[in-house]
């Protein structure tokens, strides 16, 4: 799948249910596909809480559209399980 950007923002607040969240590089593409991504560039590993933060904005995102792709970078990696469910929910990782 190719994805042709229209719109590029960083630091996006969206509505994430009764709450917001903030995504770190939103992408609108042609065709309304969006490209989430979530970066993580600090010292340490992406972990359980940052997974679990990131699931919720999956999953409120997917129950509104099926043209959404996710995406995680993390600078030094991720824990074991937390690699594994990222790869279970179809969340791309970029290294």
């Amino acid at each position: 799948m190719r994805i042709i950007p229209i719109e590029i923002e960083e630091r996006k607040i969206i509505k994430t249910g009764v709450g917001k969240s903030e995504i770190d590089l939103y992408i609108k593409g042609k065709g309304g596909y969006s490209v989430f991504v979530d970066i993580k560039n600090t010292k340490s590993r992406y972990g359980k809480r940052q997974l679990e933060r990131w699931l919720k904005i999956v999953r409120y995102v997917r129950s509104k559209t099926e043209r959404a792709l996710f995406m995680v970078y993390s600078e030094n990696g991720y824990t074991k399980d937390t690699e594994k469910e990222l790869l279970e929910n179809k969340i791309y990782l970029v290294n």
